[in-house]
């Protein structure tokens, strides 16, 4: 995803805020879910921030066959986030789903 695209879901998506994530959810004129995600320094060293961008992206590639094919989600981690498990993070991801919907 380009910067305007983030800036774009940001301002006209809407929010789902669950224990280890924030999603931005907007559903635009894709032809397949896409995903963003911003994970700061803040949130750790490397190979925490690399870890979790890990487990979004299996969360997001197993879930896709659940998702619309409009969606265009960002998501950011939550500061207790850093020890989750990836199926917390799934179930977090199909529950902004139902939220959004």
């Amino acid at each position: 995803m380009q910067s305007s695209q983030f800036q774009r879901i940001l301002r006209k998506g809407t929010i789902f805020e669950g224990k280890y994530i924030v999603a931005h959810l907007l559903f635009g004129n894709t032809d397949m879910p896409k995903l963003g995600m911003t994970v700061s320094r803040r949130f750790g060293k490397a190979a925490i921030r690399s870890r979790f961008k890990r487990m979004i992206r299996e969360a997001f590639r197993t879930s896709i066959s659940y998702l619309p094919s409009s969606l265009e989600i960002h998501i950011r981690p939550k500061h207790s986030s850093w020890r989750v498990k990836m199926d917390h993070i799934r179930q977090e991801l199909l529950s902004s789903m139902r939220h959004a919907s």
